[in-house]
């Protein structure tokens, strides 16, 4: 192998037991101290002075060791994501990551984490002291701007220790999944809703209605209730019935995703998903089953919190139909 070959083999495996690549900013305080490094400099050259020469020598060290010591605060750090809970346009939201110290010599000091995409792009916390082997959670808060469903991936941890003249950075992963809903306070979509006479609909799945839905041998342990009387008189032993599932009439909103690629008409079916969102969260408050109609996609949703999570990440998925 050349010199060069095994030059480049050498810094990939650097490169492997690094991460990934760094990146450095010099602050505003870094500037500083670079022009006036360089004005001692020049003094003790035009001068000779020792004296200027020492505090010349004293400020490269102090760069030096800046960059060593700001290396391994970002070396050595694992992050995980412990989830984020679904949030709404304009209004706050959090994402919860765990982040530890697995290698390295010394704690970690000042760090900063941002996230790099997704709703939360920008939102960022701080740890200021991470020691060797140990864990810490931090919570990202972020305002989300649009609705949406997300998946964010990176997140930068930087420091500025020890001395503040640099910024050291560098990217990790924490995969995460992030609904954003639509915006709140709209006015309700027009629905279709059930009349007063309507019964509950059959599902023709097993549950506890009161009609059966198959019948099959008495079992011990089963109820009176389950007791098919006319099939076990007729056939002389204990027959037991599965009882059907029957759901009460839903509430039926209707969003009709079709869209022409022109802003004004892509703002007026934001404003009907956000009326649907609006609909649903009203009509399962009452304790109302609701069936969403996007499109051509149907979401049943229960007059509970798992059904109104459901409607909501529906709406929040939505994605508009253009015209091929």
């Amino acid at each position: 192998m050349s010199l060069l070959g095994r030059i480049l083999d050498r810094l990939g495996t650097v490169q492997s037991r690094v991460g990934p690549p760094r990146k450095l900013k010099v602050t505003r305080e870094g500037w500083f101290y670079g022009l006036l490094t360089l004005g001692v400099g020049a003094a003790a050259i035009n001068t000779g002075n020792n004296l200027l020469y020492l505090v010349l020598g004293l400020q490269l060290a102090s760069i030096v060791i800046s960059g060593v010591l700001s290396e391994s605060v970002i070396t050595g750090l694992e992050l995980t994501s412990l989830g984020a809970g679904d949030a709404r346009v304009g209004e706050p939201g959090a994402w919860l990551l765990r982040i530890g110290k697995r290698r390295g010599r010394v704690p970690s000091y000042s760090i900063t984490l941002t996230a790099a995409d997704g709703p939360a792009r920008g939102a960022s916390a701080g740890v200021l002291r991470l020691a060797l082997g140990t864990t810490q959670t931090v919570e990202l808060r972020f305002t989300p701007e649009r609705r949406g469903r997300f998946v964010a991936k990176k997140i930068t941890i930087a420091t500025r220790f020890p001395f503040g003249l640099f910024e050291k950075s560098r990217e990790l992963t924490a995969e995460q999944e992030l609904f954003v809903y639509p915006r709140r306070g709209a006015a309700p979509l027009e629905s279709n809703r059930p009349r007063p006479d309507d019964g509950p609909r059959r599902t023709h799945r097993a549950g506890r209605g009161p009609e059966p839905l198959s019948l099959r041998g008495w079992l011990p342990g089963d109820g009176l209730s389950r007791i098919h009387w006319l099939k076990s008189a007729q056939l002389g032993t204990w027959v037991a019935a599965n009882r059907e599932h029957e759901e009460a009439p839903a509430v039926e909103l209707r969003v009709d995703l079709r869209a022409q690629p022109d802003p004004s008409d892509l703002a007026r079916l934001e404003m009907e998903l956000e009326r649907a969102a609006s609909g649903a969260e009203a009509a399962v408050s009452k304790g109302q089953r609701v069936l969403l109609l996007l499109g051509t996609q149907r979401v049943d949703g229960a007059a509970d919190a798992s059904g109104r999570r459901r409607l909501l990440r529906a709406l929040a998925a939505a994605e508009p139909e253009l015209p091929p």
